[in-house]
């Protein structure tokens, strides 16, 4: 009876978390349904059985300085910003050419006869030269506005542009490459995480199994074997949660890195470094990939 209460506390906090649990996995198979299955149809199905536990994540990532560098090529919003600088100094030569004097030549051949084709007006101006209905003008018209205040704002427009896209360029860059080393970070963190809750789990397995024959030999009870189950499930929990965290931060880092299409076969525009149209701009054919095992 003195035990009572805590055992009944220990039912009412399992069956919270159960109801957190059955929500959350509600949750979990409506979003992959949708994913599976992107039709009107996808929610109808209740449940799903997977065939086999997933495979624990072995991938060796290249060097964090390789893998920034692929980013500064690889990143289409990178590539949208070089291309827009190759825009604004297309813009700066034609807002720098109209600062320069326009200088036109011109002919002007013309003949009064009523003739059906061009052509002959002139053949016929060319066998009778002293007609006076043959009329031949060149001529140069030279032209330059005083101050051309209009043309010089352009031109100052265009150049300030390009220093602006240029900022914003070198700041991307920079962000691409904290971006980078951030899921670095968390690449690290969440392997380390999975060795250290492998651990924890294989100690809650002895723990269990050490109170359970304890209560077996009357050393222990029921609430404290159920008490070393609930850690022992805890901590099967939170080994399964490392792993899919770091399948997670993997797949980021390659997704920060601009080489995740690419990694699963995918080639599309935008996938390259801008100039570029070979095959040469692939980042798989030089870094280490190990595959999973």
């Amino acid at each position: 009876e003195s035990e009572l209460a805590a055992a009944e506390a220990e039912v009412a906090q399992r069956r919270s978390a159960l109801i957190d649990g059955r929500s959350a996995l509600d949750q979990l198979r409506l979003t992959l349904l949708r994913l599976l299955y992107p039709s009107q149809d996808a929610m109808k199905q209740q449940s799903i059985q997977p065939a086999a536990e997933p495979l624990s994540a072995d991938v060796a990532l290249a060097p964090v300085e390789q893998a920034a560098a692929f980013a500064q090529r690889l990143r289409p919003e990178l590539n949208q910003a070089r291309l827009q600088l190759e825009q604004d100094d297309l813009e700066l030569v034609k807002t720098k050419n109209g600062l320069l004097p326009q200088l036109e030549l011109f002919v002007n051949l013309s003949h009064s006869g009523n003739r059906t084709f061009y052509s002959d007006a002139i053949t016929t101006g060319a066998d009778r030269l002293d007609d006076s209905a043959l009329r031949t003008d060149v001529g140069a018209r030279f032209s330059y506005p005083l101050g051309n205040r209009a043309g010089q704002a352009r031109h100052q427009r265009a150049r300030m542009s390009r220093e602006q896209d240029e900022g914003a360029l070198e700041n991307l860059a920079q962000l691409v490459e904290q971006d980078v080393r951030g899921a670095y970070v968390e690449y690290e963190r969440a392997r380390a995480q999975v060795t250290a809750t492998a651990a924890t789990r294989r100690l809650q397995e002895v723990v269990a199994q050490t109170e359970a024959e304890k209560f077996r030999v009357g050393n222990s009870t029921a609430l404290l074997v159920a008490q070393a189950q609930r850690d022992l499930l805890a901590a099967q929990i939170n080994e399964a949660q490392a792993q899919a965290t770091l399948r997670k931060s993997t797949v980021n880092v390659y997704r920060l890195e601009g080489s995740l299409l690419l990694r699963r076969g995918v080639d599309c525009p935008g996938m390259r470094p801008a100039g570029e149209e070979d095959d040469s701009a692939r980042p798989l054919s030089v870094m280490p990939v190990r595959s999973e095992s």
